[in-house]
């Protein structure tokens, strides 16, 4: 019976490059929200959930020179191509597949294998092993980071409990608590519009009166003596400056 699994998923395994002739890489980043965060990203974390997007990373202490992925639901016939940032992380994202659940194995120098940073896996009626990642099927359960409009207009988002009373608190209200109360647009799902200024911006979330980092924002500073998520605007041209 162990011979028989064995060679059930060697077959699978040498099946794979034969069925996935195509290698695709990911699309340009849609927004500069996400080009930020991938290319800040210094270490491999698991699967991600972010602004409508699905985020895989790898990384290896043997450095690795090609490293692919393919998905259950297009029959393993693509190999998806991960991108390499500055900091020598592989980065893979794409838009969110109309599925409940993201089965996939990744190919690293022509291995195949499970995603390392993912915990969750399964094994298919092959036995072979998959990776999975549960895509909520409410959109207020998706994490969203700030994205960037142009023009320094920054949509915020935060997911959380229905009817809560939420407020954005930042620098850029001196810290007034109260200043900016958040719009539930969605059951869950709360947001405010904003044009900042260049240069870095530090905020948190209230929520019924307790404060709470950006979930959907990795970047974090300690300010006297409590983390706050933080948000670089990029540079651009105001056009008030004109006038």
């Amino acid at each position: 019976m162990q011979k028989l699994l064995s060679i059930s998923i060697i077959l699978f395994i040498l099946s794979l490059p034969l069925l996935a002739q195509v290698t695709q890489s990911p699309e340009p980043p849609s927004s500069l929200t996400l080009h930020i965060k991938i290319s800040n990203m210094t270490s491999a974390q698991a699967p991600e959930i972010w602004n409508d997007h699905f985020i895989l990373t790898y990384s290896s202490r043997q450095r690795a020179r090609i490293v692919t992925v393919a998905f259950e639901h297009e029959n393993y016939q693509i190999l998806h191509k991960f991108l390499r940032n500055e900091h020598n992380v592989f980065v893979y994202y794409d838009t969110l597949p109309d599925v409940s659940e993201l089965k996939y194995r990744i190919n690293v120098d022509g291995v195949w294998q499970t995603d390392p940073q993912n915990s969750q896996s399964m094994q298919d009626p092959r036995g072979v092993s998959l990776s999975i990642l549960e895509i909520p099927q409410n959109r207020a359960n998706i994490m969203r980071g700030p994205i960037y409009r142009g023009n320094g207009i920054v949509d915020f988002y935060l997911s959380a409990k229905p009817s809560a009373s939420v407020f954005l608190v930042g620098n850029f209200t001196r810290w007034d608590p109260f200043l900016l109360p958040m719009k539930e647009i969605e059951e869950g799902l709360y947001h405010l519009q904003l044009q900042l200024a260049e240069g870095e911006h530090h905020y948190y979330f209230l929520v019924d009166g307790v404060r709470m980092t950006d979930p959907g924002n990795f970047l974090q500073r300690e300010f006297l003596g409590e983390n706050v998520s933080a948000w670089r605007m990029p540079a651009f041209s105001d056009p008030r400056s004109r006038r």
